[in-house]
């Protein structure tokens, strides 16, 4: 289960935040079918993967979420070139208050996202992604290249970035894609993926380390948009 987690770390790139190290504490286990990690990595980054217990062949599908609010969605198609074999789906949570934790009570593990109210359920028997806390998630079961990353956020009583999917690389990479905001009531601001994000010696990060910095720009870029934090 090493290989895996450092695929996802090498995978994505690494967005920092605030100090998180106190309350980034270290931990990894096993529960049926699953396997979850939360660690601390420098510059300021809290993470916690989740991850099949055991995997037979390289077609699987992973999550992580991070400090910065983030949801990805890793999948890997078989053995072969990254660029071809590999794909993420990418999603932000606003605002983000808390440090990404996993529990587990009997067959279910939850994960809670940068934000408390995002919160993922998985079925330790089979290793899938069964619901949302305040909203809809749909997980595909199939992981093929075909289904943009097999996750699709319904709603969610917030404010929500979805970044899209990408094949090889963070969706966030793709400096000409749309990126859409979305808040509880539906409502969605289409921008780029540069009006968001910036790309330093060829890394990305999310342009606003605060959600108070976020809210401003976006009362100005998006005014329709209800934003409750």
């Amino acid at each position: 289960m090493k290989i895996l987690l450092s695929t996802l770390v090498l995978f994505f790139s690494v967005h920092t935040k605030a100090d998180l190290k106190s309350s980034c504490t270290y931990f990894h286990n096993y529960s049926g079918a699953l396997h979850f990690m939360r660690q601390y990595s420098t510059p300021d980054w809290c993470m916690l993967s989740v991850d099949p217990a055991e995997v037979s062949t390289f077609v699987y599908r992973s999550f992580l979420v991070t400090s910065d609010g983030i949801l990805m969605v890793f999948n890997s198609y078989g053995e072969g070139n990254d660029s071809l074999f590999t794909g993420a789906r990418e999603f932000y949570f606003f605002p983000r208050t808390s440090v990404p934790d996993g529990k587990v009570s009997g067959n279910i593990l939850s994960v809670k996202a940068a934000n408390p109210k995002a919160i993922f359920y998985f079925d330790t028997r089979t290793d899938k992604l069964v619901k949302m806390a305040n909203g809809e998630i749909v997980e595909d079961p199939q992981v093929n290249a075909n289904n943009n990353g097999g996750v699709e956020i319904k709603s969610f009583k917030g404010l929500m970035l979805d970044v899209g999917f990408a094949l090889g690389h963070d969706p966030a990479m793709d400096r000409n894609r749309n990126v859409s905001f979305r808040d509880e009531a539906g409502q969605v601001c289409t921008l780029k993926a540069t009006d968001v994000f910036r790309y330093p010696s060829g890394d990305v990060k999310f342009a606003f380390p605060t959600d108070a910095g976020l809210k401003i720009y976006l009362a100005k870029k998006c005014p329709h948009l209800k934003i409750s934090f």
